[in-house]
């Protein structure tokens, strides 16, 4: 399927949390309660942030995003500049937060600094990603590209049990 602008747009604020929302009569139904009963959980536990956000879940690879890489990356600090290694953390967290290719970052146990989620169209547009938005900053000492082949699973959702 070919998107239009309208697709795209529709995508995007689906997307980003602010149109999606649970469809509190049916989930009434199936757990036998009132509409009421749920509504007022459902605000209690957005009140206690253990439900984050409402998203729809895209397929990337619909969208020509095929290339699933994990970027493992070793930060050295910048030379000549005082600043502590939680303030360093904070600025790559707030670069790569911004960078749409940048899907999760994680803080690994180890001797990687971070792990990036990244999804690409392919393998050139994967080799753009790292050099033109990765290595100009200029203070990365060591990073590994681990391309998946074949992803089997991935989900958002959390057992509760």
């Amino acid at each position: 399927m070919v998107l239009d602008e309208l697709s795209k747009d529709i995508l995007k604020l689906l997307q980003s949390g602010h149109y999606c929302s649970p469809e509190i009569s049916k989930i009434a139904k199936r757990l036998k309660k009132s509409p009421a009963t749920i509504l007022r959980r459902i605000r209690e536990l957005e009140k206690e942030k253990i439900i984050k956000e409402y998203v729809a879940h895209v397929d990337p690879s619909k969208l020509g995003k095929g290339i699933t890489a994990f970027v493992r990356i070793q930060m050295e600090y910048p030379k000549g500049r005082k600043i502590s290694h939680e303030e360093l953390v904070k600025e790559y967290v707030d670069y790569f937060k911004r960078l749409p290719e940048v899907q999760e970052i994680h803080i690994p146990l180890g001797t990687w600094d971070f792990l990036l989620k990244v999804k690409t169209k392919d393998l050139q547009d994967q080799y753009r990603f790292i050099s033109e938005k990765l290595m100009p900053l200029g203070t990365i000492r060591r990073m590994e590209s681990l391309v998946m082949m074949k992803t089997y699973q991935e989900r958002t959702y959390v057992d509760v049990e």
